[in-house]
C-alpha cells in the first residue's frame, strides 16, 4: 500500500511540476510586426525586408555615445544593402551618423559628421549627396524614422569629378524592434 501511495504522489507532483514550467518559446505580442526599411529609388518601390540591428563602432561615433546600425537586404540576397547607422539615444534631425547603399557591388556613401575630404575619392563635392533624415523613436529597444534626398557617387581623378550615378530616395522609412 505504502508503495502505491508513493508511486501515485510521485506521478501527480511530476504533473504538477511539468505543468507549472515556464514558457521555453519567445511570445511576441505582436507577432505581425517586422523589421523593415522601405524606400522609393528612382521611382522604384524597395523593400528591405531582412534587416539585422548591431552597434557600429567608428570611433567617432564612440564618443558622441555610440550608433545602432541598421543592415538592410532584400531576402537576404548581398545584391543591395542598405546600412543606416544612427546616434545612439537621439531623436529628430541630429540622429543620423551614416547611410551606405551597396547596388550591385557598388557603394554610395553619406556621413553627415565628416567632411567629404576625409571620407572617400568617391564622395562627390560638386553633386554631393544630401539627406533629411528624422528619427522618430530611438530608446534602446526600438528605432523608427523617415528620410529622403539623394545619395552621390563620384570619379576624382587629377582633380576633376566626375559624376558617376546618383540615387533619388523618397519616402524612406525604417522601423524595427531589438
Amino acid at each position: 500500500m505504502k508503495k502505491v501511495l508513493f508511486k501515485t504522489f510521485l506521478l501527480l507532483s511530476i504533473i504538477v511540476f511539468s505543468s507549472c514550467s515556464g514558457n521555453d518559446e519567445e511570445t511576441n505580442p505582436d507577432s505581425s510586426f517586422k523589421n523593415e526599411i522601405k524606400m522609393t529609388i528612382n521611382g522604384r518601390e524597395v523593400t528591405f525586408n531582412q534587416v539585422v540591428v548591431g552597434e557600429n563602432d567608428y570611433h567617432l561615433f564612440e564618443t558622441m555615445g555610440g550608433a545602432i546600425k541598421l543592415t538592410g537586404t532584400i531576402d537576404n540576397s548581398t545584391n543591395e544593402v542598405i546600412s543606416i547607422s544612427i546616434l545612439k539615444d537621439k531623436v529628430g534631425t541630429d540622429s543620423l551618423a551614416e547611410i551606405e547603399y551597396i547596388k550591385d557591388g557598388e557603394r554610395y556613401h553619406y556621413n553627415t559628421w565628416l567632411p567629404t575630404w576625409v571620407t572617400d575619392a568617391t564622395t562627390c563635392t560638386d553633386n554631393p549627396s544630401n539627406i533629411v533624415f528624422v528619427t522618430a523613436t530611438n530608446d534602446g529597444s526600438s528605432a523608427s524614422g523617415s528620410f529622403t534626398g539623394i545619395l552621390s557617387k563620384c570619379n576624382k581623378e587629377n582633380g576633376n569629378e566626375t559624376l558617376v550615378d546618383s540615387f533619388d530616395i523618397s519616402e524612406a522609412t525604417f522601423n524595427v524592434k531589438y
